[in-house]
C-alpha cells in the first residue's frame, strides 16, 4: 500500500476533469455490467454539494455537482468555477452520459427552461423532473 503522501502528490498533479471523465467512464461501464441498462427507465439524480473543509485557489470552497443513479453509483461530477453556481454546470455534467430512457431528477435550482430544453435536445427520451 502506498504512503498517503505519495497518493496525495499524485492526485494533486492530475487534471481534475480528465480524472473525473476516466472514473465516470469506468463506473458507467460497470453499471452496464450490472444490467442496469436492461431496466425500462433509468433514474439519474443530479445535485451539487460543497466539499467540507476544501479550498480552491482564491480561498473559495470547492463545489461539486454530481450525477448519480438511484443504485448509489456516481456517474459523473464536475468542479464548479469559483464565481459560478451549479446551474450553468448542469448540462455539461450530463455530457457523455447514456441518458436514453432516463428520468433525470434535480432540485429546484434547475427548474429552468434552458435546462429542460438542453436535456431534451441531447436525448429526446429523457424526462427531467
Amino acid at each position: 500500500m502506498q504512503h498517503p503522501t505519495t497518493v496525495t502528490r499524485l492526485l494533486v498533479r492530475l487534471a481534475g476533469d480528465a480524472f473525473d471523465a476516466a472514473v465516470s467512464a469506468f463506473l458507467q461501464a460497470r453499471a452496464d455490467d450490472l444490467n442496469t441498462a436492461n431496466a425500462r427507465w433509468r433514474a439519474v439524480a443530479v445535485d451539487g454539494k460543497r466539499l467540507r473543509g476544501s479550498r480552491a485557489a482564491g480561498g473559495k470552497a470547492v463545489w461539486l455537482p454530481a450525477a448519480m443513479d438511484h443504485a448509489g453509483m456516481v456517474l459523473a461530477q464536475r468542479q464548479i468555477e469559483a464565481k459560478s453556481n451549479e446551474t450553468p454546470a448542469f448540462i455539461p455534467l450530463l455530457d457523455g452520459l447514456a441518458l436514453e430512457n432516463a428520468v433525470v431528477t434535480a432540485d429546484a435550482a434547475h427548474t429552468q427552461q434552458r435546462t429542460a430544453s438542453g436535456c431534451a435536445s441531447k436525448v429526446p427520451t429523457t424526462s427531467l423532473s
